[in-house]
């Protein structure tokens, strides 16, 4: 197996200027923003789920908060299937589980000033990721982790994947870290993730699955 590596980026765009340059605020609206986009990812994915069945790429996974009382839009994770680096065979982990993962963070892209320019440039932030420049599996930096330690999001994503597959996941702030902010994440930001499965073991049984 690979060697386990954990790579948090810094955002670039928040340390190289400021949220605000000229009185313009990259973040304003920012929770309503962001419900939107995700809203606007959940409609596209309920669309081909309709058009074409079991054969389209997207799914719909909700899970019942601790302060949810009903299945809503706010707690649900939209998956796209990219692929798989293997043939898929055998089961998906469960919380308790322990996963071995390559991932990708962005936020919602947006328009702002980077690195001193006095132009608006249309910019998705990478928050989090394992590795850089574009995926390869025979060298992409993984993490080991139990399913239960990350956000209900990820954790309820994680447990419908199997080994060798990638998929980008969108979770709402709800699913995320809501309005917990951070010096990588905003209050109320949806996340988007690529997340590859590079293997996972059952909690008490040697070996991976």
């Amino acid at each position: 197996m690979k060697n386990l590596l954990t790579i948090i980026v810094a955002a670039l765009l928040f340390a190289a200027c400021s949220d605000t340059e000229g009185g313009y605020n990259a973040f304003y609206n920012w929770k309503e923003r962001n419900e939107v986009w995700f809203s606007q990812v959940l409609d596209s994915a309920r669309l081909d789920i309709a058009v074409k069945g079991d054969a389209s790429p997207w799914r719909i996974h909700h899970t019942l908060l601790k302060t949810a009382t009903a299945v809503s839009d706010t707690n649900c994770v939209v998956m796209k299937k990219l692929g798989s680096t293997k043939s898929i065979s055998g089961e998906s982990p469960t919380y308790t589980d322990t996963v071995c993962i390559a991932y990708r963070g962005w936020l919602m892209e947006r328009l702002d000033y980077v690195g001193g320019d006095d132009q608006l440039t249309n910019i998705k932030t990478v928050f989090s990721q394992t590795f850089f420049g574009d995926f390869d599996p025979e060298t992409a930096g993984t993490i080991e982790t139990t399913v239960s330690g990350l956000t209900e999001g990820f954790s309820t994503a994680l447990q419908y994947m199997k080994s060798g597959e990638m998929w980008m996941i969108y979770m709402p702030s709800g699913m995320g870290y809501g309005a917990q902010e951070n010096t990588y994440i905003p209050a109320y930001s949806t996340l988007q993730f690529f997340v590859w499965m590079h293997s996972w073991r059952r909690t008490g049984i040697p070996g991976d699955m």
